[in-house]
């Protein structure tokens, strides 16, 4: 059985998304060939910080994972 790495990524704007989530997926790919065990590697998922100006940040950026662990439980389902 192989294990799952599921990336989240804090990004500030599109930019972020088009520059680094390539580079992102690239480098854990790379990183997964040196494992002794299969490693499947899920597109990274970007929280869109921008978005959630109104919290403290410390908030904002929990808010922001929980969103996406419910996301994910529902699409791996």
């Amino acid at each position: 059985m192989s294990k799952q790495l599921i990336i989240a990524l804090a990004t500030e704007g599109t930019t972020d998304i088009r520059f680094l989530k390539s580079i992102i997926q690239r480098t854990f790919e790379k990183l997964a060939f040196e494992c002794q065990d299969p490693v499947e590697i899920f597109e990274p998922i970007c929280l869109d910080l921008e978005a959630l100006e109104v919290l403290p940040s410390y908030q904002k950026f929990q808010n922001a994972v929980r969103n996406v662990l419910i996301q994910l439980k529902y699409l791996l389902k």
